[in-house]
Order: C-alpha cells, then sequence, then structure tokens
C-alpha cells in the first residue's frame, strides 16, 4: 500500500465526496461501504465484469451477471481498499485518508 497525490478539479472534488458522504459510514479505522447502497454496487461490480443493469430508478433493477473473476477481482479491491484506509485512518485516529 502506498498514499498518493491525486489531482481533480473542485467540482470533482464536490462531487466524489458528496457521493462518498453516503456511500461510506464509520468511524476512523472502521469505515464500510453504507449497507443500503451495497446492493447497487454489488450491481456496478457486475456492470464492469461485462454484465448488465435493466430497470427503472425508482424501481425495479435486473441485474445480469457479470464474468465472475472479475467481480471477484472488484470484490477483493473493495476489501483491500477498506482494510487499508481503517489501517491507516485507526493508526492515527482520524480520516487521514479519502475513503473511496
Amino acid at each position: 500500500m502506498a498514499l498518493v497525490a491525486v489531482h481533480m478539479t473542485d467540482d470533482s472534488v464536490a462531487f466524489m465526496t458528496r457521493i462518498l458522504d453516503g456511500a461510506v459510514v464509520g468511524t476512523p479505522g472502521s469505515i464500510a461501504i453504507n449497507p443500503a447502497i451495497q446492493p447497487l454496487v454489488d450491481a456496478l461490480y457486475h456492470v464492469l465484469a461485462g454484465g448488465k443493469v435493466t430497470g427503472t430508478v425508482p424501481g425495479t433493477l435486473t441485474v445480469t451477471a457479470g464474468l465472475s473473476a472479475g467481480v471477484t477481482a472488484l470484490q477483493t479491491m473493495e476489501k483491500d481498499c477498506t482494510d487499508n484506509i481503517n489501517a491507516v485512518n485507526g493508526t492515527v485516529n482520524f480520516s487521514l485518508v479519502m475513503e473511496f
């Protein structure tokens, strides 16, 4: 794991911050994906792995599965990401790392 600097426009930071404010829950050292949006995150993983989501919002969404290996890789990346963020933020006892 390494900490990296990322340059973004102020609009990009505002957008990402707003998304993350609802997507991530917990306190430094114990953050996680908000359980209320975990199904959407899982659906996104399937789309990124070649699957498809159809339907309407609000309404019902149907997820066509993506490639299993791709979904598993994204789930592993999510776990590694949250584990590393929790390790760093737990050590310093505040949110040093932006939680994506």
